[in-house]
């Protein structure tokens, strides 16, 4: 399953402030997702906030689902399987530098790889067929790279 610029595009209206991106195979950004205020209380706390569950339940995307906290320190990468047909990164990440490492990659079908820098508030949406690699964390990173993941029922 494809997730089109419809999709995409329906989920980028539904709050004002979003500024959306969309790349060549439908994987959508959506930078101010959420605001500082809630990316730090998600970064510190242990369970996720409800403001950041109801604005992923605005998507109309199905229901969130498995939506946990992950931390990669220096050194480290990757991500689990997502649950759904459709799976997210929200980025909690202040100040983050591409050499910092911990970029959200896609490759398309001809072995090209792009992806986004970590920004705190920043929502990316992707097909779980299609599903992104994290690059290692840097050594230099000045802090671990924090996001929320899941995906949707």
């Amino acid at each position: 399953m494809d997730m089109t610029t419809q999709d995409a595009g329906a989920a980028g209206r539904s709050r004002p402030g979003w500024r959306t991106a969309l790349d060549d195979h439908g994987h959508a950004r959506l930078t101010g997702f959420i605001d500082r205020a809630t990316a730090a209380l998600a970064a510190a706390s242990d369970r996720v906030p409800d403001e950041v569950l109801a604005a992923l339940a605005d998507l109309n995307l199905g229901e969130p689902v498995e939506v946990r906290r992950l931390s990669h320190p220096a050194g480290e990468g990757g991500l689990p399987p997502l649950p759904g047909a459709y799976g997210f990164v929200l980025d909690l990440s202040f100040g983050w530098r591409s050499q910092d490492g911990g970029l959200l990659l896609f490759q398309d079908d001809a072995a090209r790889v792009r992806g986004w820098r970590p920004e705190a508030g920043a929502l990316t949406l992707f097909d779980n067929e299609q599903a992104p690699v994290l690059s290692l964390v840097a050594p230099t990173a000045r802090a671990a790279r924090m996001c929320l993941i899941g995906g949707f029922a």
